[in-house]
Formats: structure tokens, sequence, C-alpha cells
């Protein structure tokens, strides 16, 4: 598990508007499997073997909710973050395209009572290809997410 911090605000503009920033920081360069350089010397796993060459990642994510009414919430944001990998590495990370480094979401909240809620959610991770250099000159890797959501929540 990588080191991790996470730094975040929020503040209520308005009784219905709430805004937000994160920053997070992820140290998936000291994890070997994934920090490690390709095509590195030694077995997967030890000091000096193959890894996925993941560098140190810094994410920006903003959001805001917006209580409509006393039912409907809405909630909306977006995340940036740099570049997980160089292209140079592009070869092991054929297996874990992670190239995205944009997203944006939408989704709302239902509050059917008290106690009870529905959630919905659409995230888009934006195309982002990127093309093998060096060692991995031929292993062009691209991605692309469309995730969505559907949560029921019953407070007992």
């Amino acid at each position: 598990i990588p080191e991790r911090i996470i730094l975040g605000v929020a503040y209520d503009v308005s009784p219905s508007l709430t805004l937000m920033v994160d920053y997070n920081w992820i140290n998936w360069k000291d994890i070997r499997p994934l920090g490690n350089p390709f095509p590195g010397d030694g077995i997967f796993g030890s000091a000096d073997g193959p890894g996925a060459g993941w560098q140190k990642q810094e994410i920006i994510k903003v959001a805001a909710d917006y209580n409509l009414n006393k039912k409907w919430t809405l909630h909306g944001g977006a995340s940036f973050s740099n570049r997980l990998f160089e292209s140079d590495q592009n070869a092991l990370n054929i297996l874990i395209p992670a190239t995205y480094d944009t997203h944006i979401g939408l989704g709302a909240t239902y509050r059917v009572s008290q106690d009870t809620e529905w959630s919905f959610g659409w995230n888009q991770a934006f195309n982002r290809k990127q093309t093998g250099t060096g060692v991995s000159t031929g292993y062009d890797v691209e991605a692309r997410a469309n995730t969505f959501g559907v949560t029921y929540a019953k407070t007992f």
C-alpha cells in the first residue's frame, strides 16, 4: 500500500451549496512491482526487478453539492492528475493502461425518507493515448472509462 497524503477543504457558500477541493499525493514509486522501472534486472517484485515505472502522483479534485430541495441533492466534480508513468514504461503498462488523468462526475441523491436514500452517479475518465518510446516502442497504451453507479442506503 503506497504512502498517501490527502488534504481537503469544504466551504458552505450558502445553506444549499457546498464547494470542495482535495489534494491527493500518492507515492506509487516506492511500491516495487509498480514503481520499479521496466525492464529491470531480476524477478518481478524484487528490489531491482521489473515494474510498471509508476511515479509519485498528485491529484487535484474539485466538487460541488447543491441541495435542490429536501429530497434532492445534486453532485458534480472533476479530477486532474499528473501522468502516472512515462512513455518509455508503456510495455508493462499494456496490462494496466491507467493513462487517463482527467475525470468528471455527476450524480444525484434522492431521499425517500429520513432514513432511506437512493444515489445515482456517472464518471467519465477521458481518453488519453500514450505512444511508447525507448524499450516500449510499439507499445501504445490508451484507456477510457465510463462508470455508472446506483446506491441504496438505509440508516438503522
